[in-house]
């Protein structure tokens, strides 16, 4: 069964170990069960080893999940120059019963140093983004109306185009660019895209401009009516609004 991805990214030079845990408290939807790194998951262990991790200014990544493999889990990724990732997959029960829009919008509100978010659905963002022919072909994904095109660097192999897809992602220096169900859209993002811009466009559900500065969307109301016309559209409408890929396109050429 589908589930909601998730994911969020922070850097600001002002978090701290207490910021952190903050962080994780407020998105860990769930109550998990065990870890990769612990096996068995224990609050006081995770956090003694990210306090510990933070002030030697080393890495930290580990998976807490709950017992149901289809069910629900969190990465957690801090890099040495504490930048925070955060993804996850929340299944449909959890999701419908969660406040994680609430949660995620208040970090970026309360916490501060929210680059990114976004919600989305996992079979979207996998098909939206997949390129494999073969992965297609054993999962008995139609091929009918695909672009297919040589592969950039392999000539000789053939992949699917991304870019025919309106939820196909974008990054440039660790910023991820895309248009899906729900994003957050923070202030580091407003040197490549116009603020303003963003702030009337109108084919969406909702919008807000938090209290922080970021940009809070939703395209439409379902998140796993994805392939309904309308909300392709306006995929497609506030990805060409907001000229994502030729922005990205020229800095990455550069």
């Amino acid at each position: 069964m589908d589930r909601i991805a998730l994911a969020v990214s922070l850097q600001n030079e002002n978090l701290s170990q207490a910021t952190l845990l903050k962080v994780i408290d407020k998105i860990l939807f769930f109550q998990p069960t065990r870890t990769v790194m612990f096996d068995e998951y224990s609050k006081e262990k995770i956090e003694k080893h990210l306090v510990n991790v933070w002030e030697k200014n080393e890495d930290f990544y580990d998976t807490l999940s709950d017992e149901n493999e289809e069910g629900n889990s969190l990465t957690i990724n801090v890099s040495a120059d504490k930048k925070i990732h955060l993804t996850g997959l929340i299944d449909q029960g959890t999701f419908r019963d969660s406040t994680i829009t609430e949660s995620i919008t208040s970090i970026f509100e309360e916490i501060g140093g929210g680059v990114y978010a976004y919600l989305v659905s996992k079979e979207d963002r996998r098909w939206q983004n997949n390129d494999s022919i073969s992965l297609y072909k054993k999962f008995h994904q139609s091929l009918d109306g695909i672009r297919i095109i040589p592969h950039p660097k392999l000539k000789k192999q053939l992949i699917i185009d991304v870019t025919q897809f309106p939820g196909h992602n974008r990054t440039y220096k660790g910023l991820w660019f895309g248009s899906c169900w729900m994003m957050w859209y923070g202030n580091e993002y407003f040197h490549f895209l116009d603020r303003e811009k963003m702030v009337t466009f109108l084919e969406c559900e909702e919008k807000y401009v938090l209290s922080d500065g970021t940009v809070r969307i939703k395209l439409y109301n379902d998140p796993f009516a994805y392939n309904e016309e309308e909300n392709r559209r306006r995929q497609w409408a506030f990805r060409d609004y907001m000229n994502i890929d030729e922005i990205v396109n020229k800095h990455n050429s550069r």
